[in-house]
């Protein structure tokens, strides 16, 4: 028996060591990154995750590096020909472009400026028990290849929030329990504005069809099923007359199903646009440019209105708009433009019989004067002519 562990013990320990050999002998390719985020900063001293984007049964897993003071990663990498995702959280993702990780020289692909994450905040709906799961995924992960579904709980009021998501469309469905228990609400199509914050969303409760009436009287069971030997007259017909299509059964409306765009018009908004000194501003044109889920894709409308003698405006558009956001714009000669992103009520696509939500209001103030910028590209201490540059805002509400 002594004899016989030992044998296995010393076979185990050959194929660990050839395992390991075989391991430590795949060639590398070193790799340097650097990984701005959606300012324009360097990433520095922050940890990010690797994938390359490769097709393959079993893809290579993530790598989580850290970055230097100048923002720069370095890590090693398999040979080949690919993209690299990167993710850095509470930053934002990205994708390299492709790149050749040859074993002869260091690779140092490049990489834009990193989009910077979304967030949602909503609550279950009342068919859940407090404390239900959420289940955030991407269904086109084609367009977003390096979004692994998200698993959260919401509190004991239904509210949730989560972080690190990325711009789309997401599928939200909500369980009773932790171990994908009883499903108890979904919502489809949430879409996620880049770096920006998703609000009031509210998931669908799941409804269960009526369940038929037993029969159970003899009575009932006649009045149920025809005769099969004597049909009523009404049902009767002549061979030489053509046979009249069967009437169609008048189903009460159903409570699911999906909504639908109406062109008849509602208040999306109204507010009062001013100058800086406080004073109205007449015959400002405010412009809205929303976005809403369409089944399909994400679908633009367009809204104007202009402001009155005292500055007030109100803009009307279609309802019945599935994940609707806008942005709004105000513009007067004279003044640059303000804008404002301000959150709508959210209106599910699975509601078949949406209620018309409040209008938001939403006030608008027009700067007195723009600002200008100088900016000279300095390289070696020589300027470089044709030089692209870009302006970021930051810290933008």
């Amino acid at each position: 028996m002594i004899g016989r562990g030992l044998f296995a013990l010393t076979l185990l320990l050959s194929f660990a060591v050839a395992d390991f050999a075989q391991t430590a002998s795949k060639p590398a390719v070193s790799v340097e990154l650097i990984v701005r985020g959606p300012d324009g900063k360097l990433t520095a001293n922050k940890a990010i995750e690797i994938k390359p984007v490769v097709e393959s049964k079993t893809p290579p897993p993530a790598q989580t590096v850290m970055t230097d003071s100048h923002g720069l990663a370095r890590f090693n990498m398999m040979p080949g020909y690919f993209r690299l995702a990167v993710r850095v959280h509470g930053v934002g993702y990205g994708t390299t472009a492709p790149t050749e990780f040859d074993l002869s020289e260091t690779a140092r692909p490049s990489i834009p400026l990193l989009a910077g994450y979304g967030s949602m905040d909503g609550f279950t709906p009342t068919s859940c028990p407090p404390g239900a799961f959420i289940t955030i995924s991407s269904p086109f992960y084609a367009g977003q290849p390096f979004y692994p579904a998200q698993r959260i709980q919401s509190d004991k009021s239904g509210h949730f929030h989560v972080d690190d998501l990325p711009g789309g469309d997401l599928f939200l469905s909500a369980d009773t329990d932790d171990r994908d228990g009883g499903s108890c609400g979904m919502q489809s199509g949430v879409h996620v504005n880049v770096g920006e914050e998703t609000r009031g969303v509210t998931l669908h409760p799941l409804r269960t069809a009526p369940a038929p009436v037993p029969i159970s009287k003899p009575t009932d069971l006649a009045k149920a099923a025809p005769s099969q030997t004597s049909p009523p007259a009404a049902t009767q017909q002549k061979k030489d007359e053509p046979s009249s299509p069967p009437a169609k059964a008048t189903n009460p409306p159903k409570n699911l199903g999906h909504s639908v765009r109406s062109d008849n018009p509602i208040v999306w908004t109204h507010g009062v646009v001013t100058d800086e000194s406080g004073h109205p501003v007449q015959n400002a044109t405010v412009y809205a440019l929303g976005t809403y889920y369409g089944g399909i894709r994400m679908n633009e409308i367009l809204s104007k209105s202009t402001t009155d003698a005292n500055g007030h405006y109100e803009i009307k558009g279609a309802s019945g708009l599935s994940n609707f956001s806008a942005t709004f714009v105000a513009s007067a000669p004279g003044h640059p433009p303000a804008w404002a992103w301000p959150p709508f009520p959210q209106v599910s696509f699975y509601d078949s019989n949406p209620s018309v939500p409040e209008p938001i209001t939403q006030d608008l103030v027009l700067p007195s004067k723009s600002g200008q910028m100088s900016v000279t590209v300095l390289q070696e201490g020589q300027p470089v002519p044709g030089a692209k540059v870009a302006v970021y805002l930051v810290k933008m509400e």
